[in-house]
């Protein structure tokens, strides 16, 4: 037999069927759920959501809008998304505050939502950030789901649209060339943050919130840190090394600045999580002629194309000075070194063929094979074997090579 729990009550003795109680400023809400187990849990979540002030009473579940259901989960999506995350989730309210904002959450229906999907499609948008806007959706209705708001989520129907892999823009010799003298003749202060990027490839969030505190220039390294770090990224900050471009740059950072900020790179003091809104690098590129090109976002695709095509690096090492989560998301990168990825498979064929020579006249008798089926003369093909050996020879050379003398070569 259940224990007696305080908030939990069996309307009809016997019947198995379990109802919550609960008080909001005076008011009395009762629930119906179902087991006693279940009964226990949705009574502690209820009563923390009242002390956190994210309660909705059961019979205003039909009356709830979107727009309210919006609000209680962003306030819930803030306390665990990094804050890059919650910024770019955030641009994206207004938008569907203004679809549904006044609409009851649970007279949304997949046709409903799947149009306005759409429009953002016809308006010019890619499938791509179409497809953060449902993801939002879907995130928002997960919750309220979550949360006993709502008992469906109508956007689990639609399929993500088609998405471009992408594009990587990055500077060029002569392009960087360009936007140096621009940056020299109208903004020298500016070449040093230029340098940093170039050699770090921080991202731009990162870069406007790193602190003087967080350098070591003795140990080469900087800590950057997210002011909001996602759930399960533990701290939320981690470790850059710097070669010895970055030390420079840092060095003249600090110079420029003489302790008159705690930034490295100055602005707002109050700028904190918040985007820089200063203007000189986007038009230093357009006086130095560079066109499609966003400023630190692709100073960070350079850093990472330059990194991929040093000699020895392998892959790994530029997932981890860019902190992608993902190695899918650097290979995007791989196209850019093919003289390395040649390299290393002739290294490869060195170590484990039997000859230089062999791979080389294994490629002539296929030649040759080819020329005969071309209708070529079969003593073409005996002039071109005895020039190289043919397949059978090599094999017979291999095996004398491994097995000694004796060993002859199998009867065909």
């Amino acid at each position: 037999m259940a224990k007696k729990k305080k908030g939990i009550f069996e309307k009809e003795k016997g019947s198995g069927v379990w109802w919550i109680n609960l008080r909001e400023n005076g008011e009395r809400h009762r629930q119906r759920i179902g087991s006693f187990e279940a009964a226990v849990a949705a009574y502690k979540l209820h009563t923390d959501e009242l002390h956190e002030g994210r309660y909705v009473p059961p019979r205003s579940a039909d009356h709830l809008k979107f727009g309210e259901l919006m609000d209680q989960a962003f306030a819930d999506r803030k306390l665990h998304l990094a804050g890059s995350s919650y910024d770019s989730d955030e641009t994206k309210m207004p938008k569907l505050r203004e679809w549904f904002g006044e609409v009851p959450a649970v007279k949304l229906t997949t046709a409903m939502i799947r149009a306005h999907l759409d429009e953002l499609l016809k308006g010019g948008l890619k499938g791509a950030t179409v497809n953060r806007y449902k993801a939002l959706l879907s995130a928002v209705f997960t919750w309220g789901m979550k949360n006993a708001r709502l008992k469906v989520n109508p956007v689990k129907g639609i399929e993500n649209l088609p998405e471009d892999p992408g594009r990587t823009r990055f500077l060029d010799a002569e392009e960087e060339g360009a936007l140096r003298a621009v940056i020299q003749r109208d903004y020298p202060e500016g070449e040093a943050e230029l340098d940093f990027l170039l050699f770090t490839g921080l991202r731009q969030n990162a870069l406007f919130q790193l602190r003087w505190s967080d350098v070591d220039i003795d140990h080469r390294i900087i800590t950057v840190r997210e002011k909001r770090p996602a759930k399960g990224q533990g701290s939320g900050q981690r470790i850059v090394r710097l070669n010895a471009n970055a030390v420079a740059a840092l060095l003249r950072l600090r110079e420029q600045a003489a302790g008159s900020s705690a930034y490295v790179v100055p602005g707002p003091e109050d700028r904190e999580g918040k985007r820089d809104w200063r203007d000189w690098l986007p038009i230093a590129i357009k006086k130095a002629g560079i066109e499609d090109f966003r400023p630190h976002h692709d100073l960070r695709h350079t850093f990472g194309a330059r990194f991929t095509m040093t000699p020895g690096v392998p892959l790994r090492s530029v997932q981890v000075a860019l902190d992608h989560r993902n190695i899918k998301t650097t290979e995007k990168y791989s196209h850019l070194a093919p003289d390395f990825q040649q390299e290393m498979l002739e290294r490869m064929g060195a170590l484990y063929g039997a000859t230089a020579a062999e791979p080389e006249r294994k490629v002539a008798n296929i030649e040759a094979g080819r020329r005969l089926s071309e209708g070529k003369t079969k003593g073409d093909v005996v002039a071109s074997r005895r020039k190289t050996g043919s397949l059978g020879t090599i094999g017979h050379q291999m095996g004398t090579r491994i097995f000694g003398e004796n060993r002859k070569p199998l009867k065909r």
